[in-house]
This record gives C-alpha cells, structure tokens and sequence, in this order.
C-alpha cells in the first residue's frame, strides 16, 4: 500500500471539508500543549532527576519550657506506678512502685545521638541482671519534656547540602489532613536568636511519639507502659524539589509563588517496635550493673533532587512533536481505510513508477 495512499487521502478530506480540518489541527495543538504544559511545565520534565543521600544529626536541646531541664512544680503522676513483669523460673522485673529520678542529678548520659540515630533515655534498671531480674527500676521525670533538634542535609552526585531549612513535620493521616498533621517546629520559641541559623526543626521527645500515633502513657507489646519499656520509631526524611504544579520559572515570578526549584523536607514517624528497647548498659569490669530503656529514633532518607537539563529540555519538546507526528499517521492511514473513494483519489493524485528493468528476450 505504501505512505502517499493515505497521505493523498487525508489531504483529500481535510481539502473538501473545514470542520474535520479544524477539528484536527485543534486536537493536534492540544496534543503539543498538553505535551508542553503538564508534561513539560506542571511535571518539570525539564530537569534532570537524581536520588539524595540524606543525613541527619541530633542533638539535645532546651526543654519546652525553656530551660535546659524541665522545671517541674509538682511531681509527675507516673512517679510511683506499678508494674512487674515475669520470666522463665523466679525473675521478676519491675516493682509495684516505680520511684522517678530527675535527668540533671544522674552522673550518666540520657542522650546518645550518632548519624541517622539518637537514643533517648526514659528509665534505667540497676542490679546484677537488670534486663529481666531487678526490682531497681527508676523512671527520668520529665524526660518527655526535653527536645531534640533535627538538621538535615544532603548529598548527589552534582552538589552536597549541609542544612535543609524549614522541614516539617508531619503526625498521623486523618480526613482533615491526608497528608498528616502538621507538627509545628519548637525552634522559634526555644531559639529566638535562630543562633544555629534558620528553619531547623525542633520537636520534644513527646512530640515524636505523638507524631507516630502513640503516647508514652500507651502500653507496648509487652504490655508495659512505653514510658517505662521504650519504643522504636522509624522517621522517614525525605528532600525533593520540582514538586508537580509549582512557579517553574525563577527569574520571573510576579505573583511570588512557591518556585519549583526550591527544597521541600517533610519527616514523617512510625512505630517500628513497641517492646522493652535497650538504649545503654553499663558495667563493672565485665559484670553489668545497670540498663537503660528508652527512645531509640532511626532515620531512613529519600526524595528526588532535580537540576536544570537542556539535553532533558530538548527531549522532551522532541516528544511532543513526535506524538503530533505519530497522531497525524495514524489518522492518515484511518481516513484511507475509511473512505470509500480512497482508491480513486490515490489513482489521480499520483501514478505509481514501475523501477524494474525489462526482460530482455
């Protein structure tokens, strides 16, 4: 059949008939903006996508109401609970009432903070076996209060980032927020200098359990009061821009929209274990003589970072010419099945050359 039949056709019909002409000179402007606008400007198919190593350091910092150390005015309403569990033969661990003890008078750390991880202390156990056989068990009062800093940054193959400003926090998903509730960031009421500069995110101990959908006053698997047995929390970070549907163009944004180039860091929180979670032992030579139980927060980063790629760029305007192309062949080749007279308008339109050499008798 070859290409100028249906070609020879499709010119035929769009010739004798405007409506058809229009319609489909409309349909291919829509494929070349749809093509250009969404794909190209509301998706940002323009940049060059590559996959952040995200890392995060801790470290403590002033309690919620200020000061270093919650100052409290009363005793907290846990000091004294009750709870004891059994093991295999005569070990019991607890006490049926478990005093406090405050977090400044201990001579050992409560805060142990690495790369990706930091490990909050909220009870310790003493004795010879204080994982499963001690009746020396304390609880830090007001260890909920104090906080934590987050600083993020961030690595790719074409720039390193040593601070992500303005991450947010984000709690459990309800009809109201489907994306999570927003937790707002302590470090403007507690750093009102900004001294470590701006936009860090600051949460207290409380703050991430909540923002996990638990509460310190819940029981774990254990059934011990996580207060007292600790948890394992798993906070996803993660660092994008050229977020679908923001400003594209930087130099010129006359309405002072959010521009697609710019850091978007978003943490989110789940509960990865809710059983008795060690933080630190300590020891006496090689004999342990104490346990601490508590918070133990591990970060796992991801996003998508974009950079500006005329080569992207080119692609993708390449693409939506193409499809006007590929859209016009085939309604060619339809218009040619279609029409009843296709034969006779390829018949007069052009004669078909026959290449062959004569025989030669």
């Amino acid at each position: 059949m070859g290409i100028l039949p249906p070609f020879y056709t499709a010119r035929y019909v769009e010739i004798h008939s405007s409506t058809l002409s229009c319609l489909w000179l409309l349909g291919g402007a829509g494929v070349v903006l749809w093509t250009l606008l969404v794909s190209l400007l509301g998706h940002h198919s323009y940049v060059e996508r590559h996959a952040p190593t995200v890392d995060v350091a801790f470290w403590q910092d002033a309690s919620v109401d200020g000061t270093w150390w919650p100052q409290l005015t009363t005793p907290s309403e846990y000091c004294g609970m009750s709870f004891a569990a059994r093991y295999g033969g005569d070990m019991t661990w607890g006490s049926h009432s478990i005093n406090c003890t405050r977090p400044e008078d201990e001579l050992s750390q409560v805060f142990y903070a690495s790369s990706n991880e930091v490990k909050v202390a909220l009870s310790i156990a003493e004795g010879s076996n204080p994982q499963y056989n001690t009746s020396q068990v304390s609880l830090y009062e007001g260890m909920e209060k104090s906080s934590l800093t987050f600083e993020v940054s961030f690595s790719t193959v074409r720039e390193t980032v040593s601070h992500v400003p303005f991450c947010q926090a984000f709690g459990v998903a309800t009809s109201e927020f489907p994306e999570g509730v927003p937790i707002p960031s302590r470090y403007e009421d507690l750093v009102p200098d900004a001294i470590y500069g701006p936009g860090y995110l600051t949460l207290s101990v409380e703050d991430v359990v909540r923002a996990a959908g638990r509460a310190l006053e819940d029981e774990g698997s254990e059934k011990a009061p996580l207060r007292l047995a600790g948890l394992e929390i798993v906070a996803r970070v993660e660092v994008r821009n050229y977020v679908p549907y923001r400003w594209p163009l930087s130099a010129w944004n006359p309405l002072g929209l959010r521009r697609a180039e710019d850091l978007e860091c978003s943490v989110r929180f789940r509960v990865l274990r809710d059983q008795f979670t060690p933080i630190q032992w300590f020891y006496e030579g090689k004999a342990p003589v104490a346990l601490q139980h508590g918070l133990r927060l591990a970060v796992v980063g991801t996003g998508s970072v974009g950079y500006f790629s005329l080569a992207q760029l080119a692609t993708q305007i390449l693409l939506s010419f193409t499809a006007f192309g590929l859209a016009q062949t085939c309604l060619d080749y339809g218009w040619y099945y279609v029409h009843r007279q296709s034969t006779t308008i390829a018949t007069r339109a052009f004669d078909r050359l026959d290449l062959q050499r004569p025989k030669v008798d």
